[in-house]
């Protein structure tokens, strides 16, 4: 079940005529596209989100992710607020992923950097 009026049905068949994309890559029929001024919103609420927590970094303040929702508002007035928030909490995950890979890449550094040490000694 889709949000009308977000995207357009992929076809099963695509021809040389259409432009490639992943969805058409992926999609035997039925994926949705998502349409031009659909993307522009989601930019719109990646700019908002990197501007909020900073390119790198993610807030750690009570509430957090409503106080983003309430400020996303203003970029995306006519948006589905159900989607705004699966916005967030999406890009909030991958951004939770991402850092803790760059912490455990960090860490493994470490680690052997200390063995490395430990072994010239």
């Amino acid at each position: 079940m889709g949000i009308k009026g977000l995207g357009i049905i992929s076809s099963p068949i695509s021809n040389s005529t259409q432009s490639n994309s992943w969805v058409d890559y992926v999609s035997n029929g039925g994926l949705m596209k998502p349409i031009p001024e659909f993307l522009d919103i989601i930019r719109r609420l990646e700019n908002a989100f990197n501007f909020y927590h900073g390119e790198k970094e993610l807030k750690k303040h009570k509430n957090v992710n409503k106080l983003l929702f309430e400020k996303m508002k203003q970029e995306a007035a006519n948006l589905d607020p159900r989607i705004m928030g699966l916005f967030i909490r999406t890009r909030t995950y991958i951004r939770i992923r991402k850092l803790n890979s760059e912490l455990q890449t960090k860490t493994l550094q470490l680690k052997s950097k200390k063995s490395l040490y430990k072994t010239v000694l």
